[in-house]
């Protein structure tokens, strides 16, 4: 059995950490003002506005099925079945999935977000699902490059992190100062 050291996984994983929070997080404090919010209150156009912008994460999750049908299609893996995926599919496939199960739990928050928010806040939402495609991107590319690589694009799960406690913010009642329009 090979030799794995795990303190230099480690190290490896958290400068792509630190670098794609830090990116990340600059390019949203960059972009986030260029997003102009619904300017009716009613919760309907705020949904509305939040059933629009998840259209992004939609279009993302199309793409990637069907470059991974084309990948198929070009290799031993046309038959899934016969287990000779080669490892561009494979990670590819476990991409796809983290970004289907992380885009769930975005879209559900951003429902409640966009319900229990003012209108004028949600310009935010517009730029946190850009900021998800992206990093959803980020990751996959950063997977195919290695396994330590993929943490370029953590930034999704502090997204969905961020919209959490500003969905249980909203819904209790409260809207933050940076927040406020």
């Amino acid at each position: 059995m090979p030799y794995f050291d795990l303190a230099a996984a480690r190290r490896k994983s958290a400068i792509g950490l630190v670098i794609g929070s830090v990116a990340g997080w600059a390019i949203f404090f960059l972009i986030f003002g260029l997003f102009a919010a619904p300017a009716a209150a009613a919760k309907a156009d705020r949904l509305g506005f939040a059933a629009q912008w998840l259209l992004l994460i939609a279009l993302l999750i199309l793409g990637m099925t069907m470059i991974i049908g084309l990948l198929r299609n070009f290799s031993p893996a046309i038959d899934p079945t016969l287990n000779q995926e080669p490892r561009y599919i494979d990670v590819s496939r476990r991409a796809l999935t983290n970004t289907v199960e992380q885009s769930l739990i975005f879209a559900l928050l951003a429902f409640a977000v966009s319900a229990a928010a003012p209108a004028g806040s949600l310009g935010v939402l517009a730029a946190l699902t850009v900021m998800f495609v992206v990093s959803r991107i980020v990751f996959w590319l950063g997977y195919m490059a290695g396994p330590y690589y993929r943490t370029y694009g953590v930034m999704t799960f502090q997204i969905n992190l961020v919209m959490a406690v500003w969905a249980i913010i909203a819904v209790l009642g409260y809207q933050p100062f940076w927040l406020r329009p």
